[in-house]
């Protein structure tokens, strides 16, 4: 999920969705271009983030990666 989303920030949703038992377990990737936005997007609990531009082999192996968990 990217950071910015339209209306709300991604970081926030991804805290809402770490903090329910039942979903918690739900994967989430961050993506965002804005400097330093890996630190912010870990802490709310992200499994993992790519940096934009992202290249689609390197997405499709991250997301391999979670769903592998």
């Amino acid at each position: 999920m990217d950071m910015l989303l339209s209306g709300v920030n991604g970081c926030d949703v991804c805290r809402v969705l770490k903090a329910k038992e039942d979903l918690r377990a739900i994967p989430v990737l961050m993506i965002s271009a804005h400097p330093g936005a890996q630190k912010e997007c870990l802490a709310a609990g992200a499994d993992a983030f790519m940096a934009k531009p992202i290249e689609t082999a390197e997405f499709n192996a991250a997301v391999g990666r979670l769903v592998a968990r």
